[in-house]
Order: structure tokens, then C-alpha cells, then sequence
């Protein structure tokens, strides 16, 4: 998630820290991708991720990605695919008219490059737990993960806490308003936490556009973070559902 940008295991969709419950129904095949700026005191890090997912399931839901295909730093030579992390989503429970939708996920993150300017040097385990509800046109997601980094050598703990709340404002057009934080984590990652809003624009049922910022609450190694991400669904599968979708973030 060199750790301007890359430092911070983003999981989520695009720059993100939050990510909802639910996952794609069975059979479809997600393609996200993002490029990102962030600002520092004394540099300036560009970056751009991709993540796939694929639904197993209309429960399970395996994702495969990495937050550095290409790395770009004032000063410093330019890096493609600096790590990758892979593992699965699964479905708890829906969300139903009192209670939220719950989800976990399991994931490894793997170095795929070596030397000491390489974003990604530890095998770190990342576990997650998430829970939605839409409440009176209010989309809302709840985070809580815990980072186990570097668990092959000296391990270290990093607890994560993230809170999202979207809606449609205009048709095809969503806001979204996030905090998070990241404490711990040893000699392995930055303390960072921040605030973030974005909107998102759905042209057609399979692509979304978004774009936003993110403002520092700690100005440890970053200031100010921008992106804009795409989002395409180039498989779904048309078949009946096994479980009621739940409302798109």
C-alpha cells in the first residue's frame, strides 16, 4: 500500500481502505483498476494497482491483485509489478431488514521482486472482516482487519479500522465519504490514517468510473493522495441468483 503510497495494504476497491460485504453474483469476473498521485513533504510517488475477482459463488469469491503494477518516484527509477496479494471472500450472511450483511477474507501478500528499493520485502497475512446495511437510501460499511507482516520473519501486527457511508445523488452518479486508520505494525509500515471522498459515475451496468482524494490525518510520509480508478465486468454469467444481491456501493 520506498512507502509513500505503497506502504499501506489497500484492499479495497481502487484507493479505498473500506470495502463492502457483498461480493458479484456467481460466474462474473470483476477488473479494477486505479492510478494514484501522493504528495509528501519531499516527494511525489505515482501508482497504479489492478485486482481481479471472480465469484465462485454467490458466497465465495476469490481476488488476485496487487497495489504496485507500476511504481513511479521523483528521483527513483520506475517499477512494474512490486508485489502481489491473493485469497478469498467469503459471505457470511446477507444483509435483512434489521441486521447487516457479514463477510471475512484471508489474504497473503507476496514480494515478486527482490533488492532493498523494492515496495514489497515481507510475506505479510491480511484478515478482514467486513458488515453493510443500506439504511434509508444511506449505503454503510464497517471494516476491521488485522495485518500480520512479515509472519516468515520477526512478525509484526498492524490493526486496521475503516467506515464508509455512499448513495446515489443523481442517476448513475454516487458519493462516497470514508476514514480510516492503520496503528501498528512495527518497522514495517507507516501509522497512517485519513479521510477520503470520491464520486463515481456508472455509465453502463458493466463499468464504473470513480475519482477522488484523500487528505492525511497524519503527516508522517504523506500529505495528500488523488486517484481515479475503473472498474469493467467482462464475464457475468446469466443465471438466477443463488441469494438476493445486495445494493451496489
Amino acid at each position: 500500500m520506498a512507502a509513500l503510497l505503497v506502504a499501506l495494504p489497500r484492499l479495497g476497491f481502487a484507493q479505498r481502505v473500506s470495502d463492502g460485504a457483498d461480493i458479484a453474483a456467481r460466474g462474473t469476473l470483476e477488473v479494477e483498476t486505479d492510478y494514484a498521485q501522493t504528495w509528501s513533504d519531499s516527494a511525489i510517488a505515482s501508482s497504479g494497482a489492478a485486482l481481479l475477482k471472480y465469484s465462485l459463488s454467490d458466497s465465495l469469491q476469490l481476488q488476485l491483485g496487487t497495489d504496485n503494477l507500476i511504481t513511479v518516484q521523483s528521483g527513483a527509477a520506475t517499477q512494474m509489478l512490486d508485489g502481489v496479494y491473493l485469497g478469498p471472500k467469503l459471505v457470511l450472511r446477507d444483509q435483512s431488514e434489521i441486521a447487516p450483511a457479514i463477510s471475512v477474507s484471508a489474504m497473503m501478500s507476496l514480494p515478486t521482486r527482490g533488492g532493498d528499493d523494492a515496495a514489497t520485502q515481507t510475506v505479510d497475512a491480511y484478515l478482514c472482516a467486513y458488515a453493510s446495511k443500506d439504511v434509508l437510501g444511506v449505503h454503510t460499511d464497517v471494516n476491521l482487519g488485522l495485518n500480520m507482516l512479515s509472519i516468515d520473519d520477526a512478525p509484526a501486527t498492524q490493526f486496521v479500522a475503516a467506515a464508509a457511508v455512499s448513495r446515489e445523488v443523481l442517476p448513475d452518479l454516487g458519493a462516497v465519504l470514508e476514514t480510516y486508520m492503520f496503528q501498528g505494525g512495527g518497522g514495517y509500515a507507516d501509522h497512517d490514517a485519513g479521510a477520503l471522498f470520491a464520486l463515481s459515475y456508472t455509465p453502463a451496468p458493466w463499468i464504473k468510473i470513480e475519482a477522488g482524494g484523500d487528505v492525511a490525518l497524519y503527516r508522517d510520509t504523506r500529505s495528500l493522495t488523488v486517484f481515479t480508478a475503473v472498474t469493467v465486468v467482462p464475464v457475468r454469467r446469466a443465471h438466477p441468483a443463488e441469494r438476493p444481491a445486495l445494493a451496489s456501493r
